[in-house]
């Protein structure tokens, strides 16, 4: 397909909203969250998450699995990279991290039909449904962020939430079949740290970062434990809420009780 061609097909949908609501946020909240898994964004992320009382989204995919990992040729992985071990979900789970999905063999979504989409979640779903018991994961995130139009709407009813990885923050109208985020990784900016939260408490708006892996010298899609915490830090300084997806949509779906 002619490269102008492909690229207005990407810009259509990464614009085509499927699953648009209005914010009811009473106060703005952040997410934090983790693509693919990797062992050390459990190992380096987690610990300075707990250490603000805060928790994440680790976005799971069975195919990086220690014992998937290498039946699955066409799973695109990241070199030098190391990816979850199973007691990493079991722990993540326990101390109140929400997982969340990231389909089973993390193929470009625009690359499936409906019924491969479903079979493809399904099969994630009972990989973590084997470790963890009755958890249903309700927060999806598009594997390389890649998108289409049909796979926004398919995926916008099975789950709450889906995030993708074109920057911005999330306000007033949420698009909640491609929420948006900041990537922590290379291309990330960390002097525009007080400029996003400031501009996040004066629209009011649910801010997401995502990276992958957590290490000192990351792949080009990490980023560095001095990097997270720094981000971490300057939201919890600031007074936004931190809280996993699923629970920021629920301060975003729903105001809070007054009396």
């Amino acid at each position: 397909m002619n490269r102008y061609i492909t690229s207005a097909i990407r810009r259509i949908s990464n614009a085509w909203p499927a699953k648009p609501v209005f914010s009811r946020l009473s106060a703005p909240v952040a997410s934090f969250t983790f693509d693919d898994f990797p062992h050390t964004a459990w190992i380096n992320g987690a610990p300075i998450l707990e250490s603000f009382g805060v928790r994440g989204t680790y976005f799971v995919a069975h195919a990086f699995s220690p014992e998937s990992l290498n039946k699955f040729p066409d799973t695109e992985v990241m070199t030098g990279v190391s990816y979850y071990e199973l007691n990493d979900i079991v722990a993540a789970h326990t101390k109140g991290h929400e997982i969340g999905c990231h389909t089973f063999n993390h193929k470009r979504v625009s690359q499936q039909n409906n019924c491969e989409l479903l079979d493809s979640i399904d099969r994630n779903a009972e990989f973590v449904k084997h470790l963890l018991g009755d958890v249903i994961m309700t927060s999806f995130a598009y594997p390389q962020g890649n998108v289409s139009i049909g796979a926004k709407r398919f995926l916008s009813r099975k789950f709450s939430v889906c995030r993708g990885t074109q920057a911005g923050i999330n306000t007033k109208l949420l698009e909640l079949s491609q929420l948006k985020c900041f990537n922590l990784d290379a291309n990330f900016d960390k002097n525009s740290i007080d400029a996003l939260i400031k501009e996040t408490k004066v629209r009011n708006g649910w801010i997401i970062f995502n990276t992958h892996d957590v290490i000192d010298f990351p792949s080009p899609y990490g980023c560095t434990p001095e990097l997270l915490y720094a981000v971490v830090a300057a939201v919890a300084a600031s007074g936004i809420e931190i809280l996993p997806i699923k629970h920021a949509l629920g301060r975003a779906m729903f105001r809070p009780i007054t009396r």
